[in-house]
């Protein structure tokens, strides 16, 4: 009866993960952070595939023994290699930089790398598993430390996230940072009490429900994104802004960048509005990496224009900022078929400004000075 009763909750996790994985396979936007999200629904899968088939092979004696070999050998290495997926897409989303190059992403994988090398050779060192003569597993000597690496990347992850749900110039990233944090509690919770009451697969079904409230809760957060860039939409631009004026920053002063690419009109007239939008994705990424190192809230205001809320020490760093946008904008633009540009104006945020178009009235007059002094036509 418990067997039957395992095998159907696994069931049951198989099933609702192939339903979001459905939706997010036939949505538009297949990304670098969808396909990791997919990955990590597609793994889980086939985890609790293989803890279907466990308790089979399991009880099938000698006869079965190989296949119980093989189907914990895959296991084993499936739940390492789930869980560094789903520590590289909680970091994806967070945009940290242990994961932005190759490298750094090659030395989070070290401890992937290794438990999967131990669970492939377990079937014949027993270091995290071995299978008796009678067809009976046993947990190894070293099973502890496949454990430990497995939560440690969840953990890790939802440490990271829920640090940086705290800090003031991410509030309105809140809930996203706080539904990345949220993944651990459910599997972790649950997989305690499946040591308890081992007839049933309860940290799968914690698995499950923390995917499927992540899943929930970012499709939600889409509300608040511009569907191109996926920066912050226009929407979320003036939410921060009143934040901002009602709350000022102690001790630090608060600037409104306002951006336009230069003649854009031009772009999208003579190489199409495919290539007008490549060159606003390629605007977006170099928001984001030049705004690394400063305390930034990027937001797409409108169809050329940008917008970009710093919190700083001085107006010198605000000019530093400037400097790195337009150094990495020349640099996405280098395979461009044009020539990619922004101007940039700025105004800051004081006492005598009172309402959010008021403080966007002074940076757009900003920018319009920029483009004047440089002769170039409003887009």
């Amino acid at each position: 009866m418990f067997a039957m009763l395992y095998g159907e909750v696994n069931c049951l996790c198989i099933a609702v993960l192939a339903l979001l994985l459905f939706k997010l396979r036939t949505g538009a936007d297949q990304r670098r952070p969808q396909r990791l999200f997919s990955a990590v629904l597609a793994g889980n899968m086939a985890t609790f595939f293989l803890d279907v088939l466990w308790p089979l092979a399991n009880s099938g004696g000698p006869a079965l023994r190989f296949w119980n070999i093989a189907v914990n050998g895959v296991y084993y290495t499936l739940t390492g290699l789930n869980a560094f997926v789903w520590f590289l897409y909680s970091e994806t989303m967070l945009d940290s930089p242990a994961v932005r190059t190759g490298k750094r992403r090659a030395l989070c994988a070290l401890p992937c790398a290794v438990i999967t090398i131990l669970s492939l050779v377990s079937f014949q060192t027993g270091w995290f598993y071995f299978v008796d003569a009678a067809g009976v597993y046993h947990r190894g000597a070293f099973y502890p430390f496949q454990v430990a690496v497995v939560y440690g990347y969840i953990v890790a992850a939802s440490l990271h996230a829920l640090i940086l749900s705290q800090r003031r110039e991410n509030f309105p990233l809140r809930s996203k940072y706080l539904a990345l944090s949220s993944y651990a509690v459910c599997p972790i919770a649950l997989g305690v009490l499946q040591i308890f009451l081992s007839q049933l697969p309860l940290a799968n079904a914690g698995i499950m429900l923390s995917l499927v409230s992540v899943f929930i809760s970012l499709q939600e957060q889409q509300i608040s994104l511009d569907p191109l860039t996926l920066l912050n939409n226009r929407r979320q631009l003036t939410y921060y802004l009143s934040a901002a004026l009602q709350h000022p920053s102690g001790g630090r002063q608060t600037f409104l960048l306002m951006a336009d690419v230069d003649d854009f009109k031009q772009i999208n007239d003579r190489f199409g509005h495919v290539e007008g939008d490549d060159a606003l994705l390629r605007v977006a990424d170099g928001l984001r990496a030049g705004s690394r190192g400063f305390s930034c809230f990027l937001a797409r205001y409108g169809g050329d224009e940008f917008s970009v809320v710093c919190s700083v020490e001085s107006e010198t760093e605000v000019q530093a900022l400037c400097r790195a946008v337009q150094s990495e904008i020349d640099q996405l633009g280098g395979g461009a078929p044009y020539t990619l540009a922004l101007s940039i104006g700025y105004a800051r945020v004081t006492a005598e400004i009172s309402s959010v178009p008021e403080l966007i009235c002074r940076a757009d007059e900003a920018l319009y000075r920029v483009k004047q002094s440089r002769k170039l036509p409003e887009d």
